[in-house]
């Protein structure tokens, strides 16, 4: 990490123990602190609220009743705190239905290093105390996968 990108406090929100701790090994080589983790929607509010990270690093499919989108939605609208999706959806259905948490990014499932590392650092570059920006919902049938994709070149595959 550069000196001049702040180390960002992140919530790591993942049903797959060792996918998790896959992430966790990414955000410390990348220089950031884990303030927490979370396998549920409810949890990962709790947390949220707890923690007050700089941002949650959110997984859709969450073990219990709510999902990720649920969980990031109310996240951002209770506390203001952002939230990178990384999943295996890549369905259209699921990419509009995610857009109403205001998400920073979609990162796909194998995540790479190279593509947390892009997203986490667009996030570094916003001066603390300033909104970060989300990715914006387009017309229903003009509908563009947004993502830090850097190592892929190629939106999601929407066949899967």
């Amino acid at each position: 990490m550069s000196v001049d990108q702040p180390r960002l406090r992140v919530l790591v929100v993942e049903n797959e123990g060792l996918l998790r701790l896959a992430v966790e090994e990414m955000l410390l080589e990348l220089g950031h602190e884990i303030v927490g983790w979370a396998n549920r929607a409810r949890i990962a509010i709790d947390e949220a609220e707890r923690t007050q990270p700089d941002v949650v690093l959110m997984d859709i499919q969450l073990d219990g009743p709510r999902d990720g989108i649920d969980a990031a939605h109310e996240i951002r609208s209770r506390f203001g705190i952002p939230s990178l999706f990384m999943t295996g959806a890549t369905d259209p259905d699921t990419y509009r239905r995610a857009l109403i948490a205001q998400p920073l990014g979609y990162l796909r499932k194998p995540l790479l290093l190279e593509d947390l590392k892009a997203s986490l650092n667009s996030l570094s570059a916003v001066p603390r105390g300033v909104a970060p920006p989300s990715i914006h919902a387009t017309p229903a049938a003009d509908v563009q996968f947004v993502s830090f994709d850097t190592a892929r070149k190629s939106p999601p595959d929407s066949s899967d």
